[in-house]
């Protein structure tokens, strides 16, 4: 099984226009100076930004870098399925048509 470039290519871009957005903790910790009344809020804001952004790029490099099955391989597990004669992939009983 190979990798698809294009999904590794988007996976890129996407880390490229997010990295200099991780710095929301620090704007977060700077508001919350301007503002010590709600100082808790927005730094729990920022935080959690930083924590979706970081989550969509580790989500984004699992699904780049998971191996793309062949045309004839069985969709969950990737078994090649030429040459199969029943209805289910015999590596892991998913059912898939002859």
């Amino acid at each position: 099984m190979r990798r698809n470039p294009y999904r590794i290519g988007l996976a890129i871009l996407a880390t490229i226009a997010a990295l200099p957005c991780l710095g929301f903790c620090a704007v977060g910790a700077l508001h919350a100076q301007e503002d010590p009344e709600q100082a808790a809020a927005w730094t729990t804001i920022y935080v959690g930004l930083d924590l979706a952004l970081l989550a969509l790029i580790i989500w984004l490099w699992t699904r780049a870098l998971r191996p793309t099955p062949p045309p004839s391989g069985c969709p969950a597990c990737g078994y090649d399925l030429s040459r199969l004669r029943t209805g289910s992939c015999p590596e892991c009983g998913q059912p898939v048509r002859p």
